[in-house]
């Protein structure tokens, strides 16, 4: 049975690639089956990168396409696919976390450092508007919601900041975001650390990605409903004296959507390495996911 529905997917996306083949901003091949990986492998060219880029697709094993699933986007912190900070997706996979929720998980590779930022001068160094794409070309291929709740952000550091970025930024189109141990609280001028330059270009450019700027714009509709986990710490932690904020990162963006009245989830607890596989992905995984069931 499980042969069966690979065999159904792999053939209706096949179907969807040749219809997105003649569209400048999709140009594809066809998905293939890494079977060391356990996940299918899409290889995209996208006017919002450089070059040829891989999204990587892991189904639950008893994956029915005709259902709707939901899909958790792991974001990467680095270029490429895996890294010295571990391998997002193979970690899902580890913890069985796609089956235990059954949910679609989706990972992609970055030619820039990714800070999910779209570059001030470089039209293919659009981070941005690239993940929008990876987000629009997994709904072309399998059965989603299609709209805001079944789209859901998870990431860490660099990552952890471009989930919570994306969804203030874009609220109607994404579902939810869960961040561990990110760099929440950088400010404008702080735009040249952490090779924020590569992905933005411009002081001006990172400031339109500024958290606290982006919460005091958020709609009242917004404020209904927890839509973000802010969650442990590790290199951006909470102790006091960190370099960014007196409280450091978690706790003071914590406090901060206290005091502008935005519902989320805070947990500063789980302070482990700064790494995917350290032990914070499940606990930070289960709560996007109970985030996403408790939406309206």
């Amino acid at each position: 049975m499980r042969r069966n529905s690979l065999i159904l997917v792999l053939a209706c996306c096949a179907i969807a690639f040749v219809a997105l083949a003649d569209d400048p901003a999709n140009i594809a091949s066809a998905p293939a089956l890494d079977p060391a990986r356990h996940v299918q492998r899409i290889t995209i060219k996208s006017p919002h990168q450089k070059g040829e880029t891989i999204i990587e697709v892991l189904l639950p094993d008893h994956f029915d396409p005709a259902a709707p699933h939901k899909v958790v986007y792991v974001l990467p912190v680095e270029t490429g696919l895996g890294g010295r900070f571990g391998d997002g997706l193979m970690e899902v996979r580890k913890l069985d976390l796609h089956n235990a929720h059954n949910v679609i998980c989706v990972t992609m590779s970055f030619d820039t450092i990714p800070w999910y930022m779209n570059h001030a001068t470089d039209p293919h160094i659009q981070q941005e508007s690239y993940l929008k794409q990876v987000v629009l070309l997994i709904e072309s291929q399998y059965k989603t919601p299609t709209d805001q709740s079944g789209r859901l952000l998870l990431g860490f550091s660099k990552s952890g900041y471009g989930a919570i970025a994306s969804l203030l930024r874009d609220p109607d189109f994404y579902g939810c975001a869960a961040a561990w141990d990110a760099p929440l609280m950088l400010k404008p001028a702080d735009w040249r650390s952490f090779e924020i330059p590569k992905a933005c270009g411009t002081q001006e450019r990172f400031a339109d990605y500024h958290l606290e700027l982006l919460i005091a714009k958020v709609p009242d509709a917004f404020k209904k409903s927890k839509r973000l986990a802010i969650l442990g710490e590790a290199s951006f932690g909470s102790e006091p004296g960190k370099r960014y904020a007196p409280d450091g990162h978690t706790q003071s963006f914590h406090k901060l959507l206290e005091k502008s009245s935005i519902p989320h989830a805070y947990n500063d607890d789980l302070r482990v390495p700064h790494t995917w596989s350290a032990g914070w992905l499940k606990p930070a995984f289960e709560t996007l996911i109970t985030l996403s069931h408790d939406q309206k």
